[in-house]
């Protein structure tokens, strides 16, 4: 916490401990708790998916998925936020950064 206001942005990249890049989710990264984490921060910086390639060479789908798991995760985060906390961001704003 004593960080949190310095943080700027954010990788969002899965791995297995002690191995390679995996697919977005199957790895060991606790995505739920990083989000969580950034939200009562209440980080509103920029997300860069820094992902393991499609097996079958397209990208541009598997992109997509790892965007809305993404936005999942940041979106449960805040919707419990809000709930702690009623004055946290509301979860169903839109995010002006979010340039896609």
């Amino acid at each position: 916490a004593a960080y949190g206001r310095r943080v700027q942005h954010v990788h969002v990249k899965d791995r297995t401990l002690g191995g390679a890049t995996t697919a977005l989710g199957s790895g060991d990264a606790n995505f739920e708790s990083v989000f969580q984490n950034l939200c009562e921060l209440r980080y509103g910086g920029y997300y860069v998916l820094q992902t393991a390639r499609a097996d079958d060479d397209d990208h541009a789908s598997l992109l997509k998925r790892y965007r809305a798991q993404t936005l999942d995760w940041i979106s449960t985060a805040a919707k419990r936020q809000k709930a702690k906390d009623p004055e946290a961001k509301d979860p169903e704003a839109k995010n002006p950064k979010d340039s896609a």
